[in-house]
């Protein structure tokens, strides 16, 4: 990966870029991080969704840094038309600064290839001198199959002459007016004038009249034969001829990417961020959704519920986890802990598991912490709480009393859980166990949902079951929770 610098911003080239699978919307970030130890990335979402990588050490130091090809390919506002297609620019002028400090002696311009609608890995993002951009032009259009070039109108002049230019724009008249009154296009069509139609008025004053240019002498200019026979080339030395569309716009460079009003939004967009953070970003995100309903459901049991949770203190005794009332259960676990389920600054609430015995969370700190931090962190409660590296562990004791028995048929609640395993699609399965010899034996059932078990309470799926084990690890790719509960009916 390489560092470039415009306008004192520095963007990246050469990251590794990535599509999901065939089928798949979204990159597995937990496996690709593994597999390849990135630890930043950035997304790009029009044309196909497309994710780029790099690592930190690679930015040099630099808080912030720009993926070039996702600045270039959303500020070009491409639709999927574009999906084979090399978008090229002016990056730098003469008389700007060179990524040493030192002042340029000729114009850089630059290019993004797109491939299938994501940037090609084999030097898709490139910065360089005109030559060498021209070359790698050819070369890219030679071995793959570049359908589109798309090009500002000042850099469209330096790969074409003025009349091929002119030509292609014909019926376009905003972009004509722009080619004429460029500097290089007023020059070269001057001097084809004075050659070629000495004594014509009206295509004297062309050139003469920039600013008030006729475009229907401009026209009709075009179609002299003489003016045809400048456009035939040789068939080798022109892209025209490996590239089937070259589409010319209306404006500079300057104009579409560097001197506009978006610039800084567009930098700031296309900003490589820590794989860590957006997923903690996200988790965020989702629990300030539920926590609105957590909060207001929670009300509501500290009105109606009669009985509350006497809470012990953790025994060496023999005491084994029974199956409970789910409300009791999810009372004891989440009751107390809403707060737990919020922006959290540095730390991060990764898993959660509780029986009818007591509960243990667990949270992940960003940066490297202390144990005071941690008990900051947990309040009053802090007591019970351990930490290792960034990892803190917080424990609670209580403990809740056997439910009254069900007297409900078990194949009536077999049909039940497995109807709202189809209707609210959660995993559930029913361990393999022998055939009950009498009726008062129990069957065990274990899901997984990403729903939460107050979802679930709610809409009735945990009706005539007792609980046994509430879990819930945070998916770090997603950013949400899987909860798994187990029980028996």
């Amino acid at each position: 990966m390489k560092l470039v610098t415009k306008n004192n911003y520095k963007f990246a080239t050469g990251m590794f870029w990535q599509i999901p699978d065939e089928g798949k919307k979204k990159i597995n970030l937990s496996k690709l991080v593994k597999d390849t130890k990135h630890s930043m990335f950035c997304n790009i979402s029009i044309i196909n969704p497309t994710w780029g990588f790099c690592n930190k050490d690679e930015m040099l130091a630099e808080k912030k840094v720009a993926s070039l090809g996702k600045f270039i390919i959303e500020a070009s506002k491409l639709s999927a038309s574009y999906a084979n297609s090399i978008i090229c620019f002016k990056f730098k002028s003469v008389g700007e600064l060179d990524d040493d400090g030192k002042e340029l002696y000729s114009d850089l311009y630059g290019y993004i290839v797109l491939l299938n609608g994501t940037i090609c890995p084999d030097e898709g993002e490139y910065v360089s001198n005109f030559a060498m951009v021209r070359e790698s032009i050819i070369q890219k259009a030679k071995k793959y199959e570049i359908e589109t070039l798309y090009l500002p109108f000042e850099v469209a002049l330096e790969f074409f002459s003025i009349f091929e230019v002119l030509f292609d724009a014909r019926h376009q008249d905003e972009l004509l007016i722009r080619i004429v009154q460029s500097t290089n296009g007023m020059q070269c069509l001057h001097d084809f004038i004075a050659q070629e139609f000495p004594v014509n008025k009206e295509y004297i004053k062309l050139v003469n009249s920039p600013l008030t240019i006729d475009l229907t002498i401009l026209q009709q200019l075009i179609r002299e034969p003489v003016f045809e026979q400048k456009i035939k080339v040789i068939k080798d030395q022109n892209l025209k001829y490996l590239i089937q569309n070259i589409f010319i716009l209306a404006h500079n460079s300057d104009e579409i990417y560097w001197q506009n009003r978006g610039f800084k939004t567009g930098f700031n967009k296309a900003l490589i961020q820590s794989i860590s953070k957006q997923a903690n970003r996200k988790y965020k995100v989702g629990v300030l959704i539920g926590l609105i309903s957590l909060t207001t459901y929670f009300a509501y049991l500290v009105i109606v519920e009669k009985h509350e949770i006497k809470h012990q203190i953790f025994t060496k005794s023999v005491s084994k986890p029974i199956a409970v009332a789910p409300i009791k259960l999810i009372n004891a676990c989440l009751q107390n802990s809403d707060r737990f389920f919020n922006d959290l600054g540095n730390w991060t609430f990764i898993s959660l598991k509780c029986n009818s015995l007591g509960a243990v969370f667990t949270f992940n700190s960003d940066t490297d912490t202390t144990l005071g931090r941690f008990a900051d962190l947990i309040g009053k409660d802090s007591k019970n709480i351990k930490l290792n590296a960034r990892v803190g562990v917080y424990s609670i004791a209580y403990k809740i009393n056997l439910a009254a028995p069900i007297r409900v048929a078990k194949e009536h609640i077999l049909e039940q859980l497995q109807q709202s395993a189809i209707d609210y699609g959660f995993k559930i399965s029913f361990p393999q166990q022998s055939m009950p010899t009498n009726i008062k034996a129990t069957n065990k059932f274990s899901m997984a949902a990403k729903q939460s078990p107050i979802f679930l309470w709610n809409h009735h799926v945990l009706d005539n079951v007792r609980l046994t084990d509430i879990s819930m690890k945070l998916d770090q790719s997603s950013g949400f929770y899987n909860w798994t509960l187990e029980g028996e009916f």
